[in-house]
C-alpha cells in the first residue's frame, strides 16, 4: 500500500470496501469531488437507489448525462408503476419520454383524452400507432 499512487479518498474506499462496508464508500463517493461522482452514480445505479442517482446527476455541472438521466427518471416510473401509484409514474415517465410506459399508466389511470394526445403525437414509424388508431375511433364513437 506505501507505493500506492492513489489519492488518500480513493485509498480510504478500497479499504473500506475491502472490509465489507458498502454504505460508508457510497458515503465517501458521494461526499468528494466531483471527479468521483460518476463512481457515486454508477455505485448508486448498482444498488437500484434511483432517487439519489438523480440528484446525483443533477448536482453535477452540465446537469448530467442525458441517457442516464433518463434511466433514472424511468426507473423511478417503475418503481411508481410497480406500487400501482399510476399518477405519479406518469410524472417521470414524462421526463424519460417513455411513450409505452406512459400509455400504460394512462390507460390505467383511465385518462383517455391524455392517451389519445400522447397517441396523436406518436411518430409515424411508432409501435403504439395501431393501438392510437383504435383508440381514436374509440374516441370518436364515445362522443
Amino acid at each position: 500500500m506505501s507505493n500506492c499512487s492513489h489519492s488518500p479518498q480513493k485509498t480510504k474506499c478500497v479499504l473500506v470496501n475491502y472490509f465489507k462496508t458498502s454504505c460508508k464508500i457510497i458515503q465517501i463517493f458521494d461526499n468528494t469531488s466531483h471527479h468521483y461522482r460518476d463512481l457515486a452514480v454508477n455505485l448508486r445505479i448498482k444498488l437500484g437507489d434511483w432517487f439519489r442517482v438523480v440528484q446525483l446527476l443533477q448536482a453535477g455541472s452540465g446537469g448530467g448525462d442525458d441517457t442516464q438521466l433518463s434511466q433514472a427518471w424511468n426507473a423511478i416510473g417503475d418503481y411508481y408503476a410497480d406500487r400501482q401509484k399510476w399518477s405519479n409514474a406518469v410524472q417521470y415517465y414524462k421526463k424519460g419520454n417513455n411513450q409505452d410506459r406512459l400509455a400504460e399508466c394512462y390507460y390505467m389511470l383511465e385518462d383517455f383524452t391524455h392517451l389519445q394526445e400522447l397517441a396523436d403525437g406518436l411518430p409515424d414509424n411508432h409501435k403504439l400507432l395501431p393501438v392510437s388508431k383504435f383508440i381514436s375511433k374509440l374516441h370518436l364513437t364515445s362522443r
